[in-house]
């Protein structure tokens, strides 16, 4: 049987991965933003 420690441990490793994803597409639409003429500057 799972430990709930173990479980919560899982559960905040899948918070992190998703994070870490969400960040990661917010630095690519930046980057698309940056480029455009009138969205460079939102």
């Amino acid at each position: 049987m799972i430990k709930l420690s173990d479980y919560l441990n899982y559960l905040n490793n899948e918070i992190i991965q998703a994070r870490k994803k969400a960040d990661e597409n917010a630095i690519e639409i930046a980057k698309e933003y940056a480029q455009h003429e009138y969205l460079r500057f939102f």
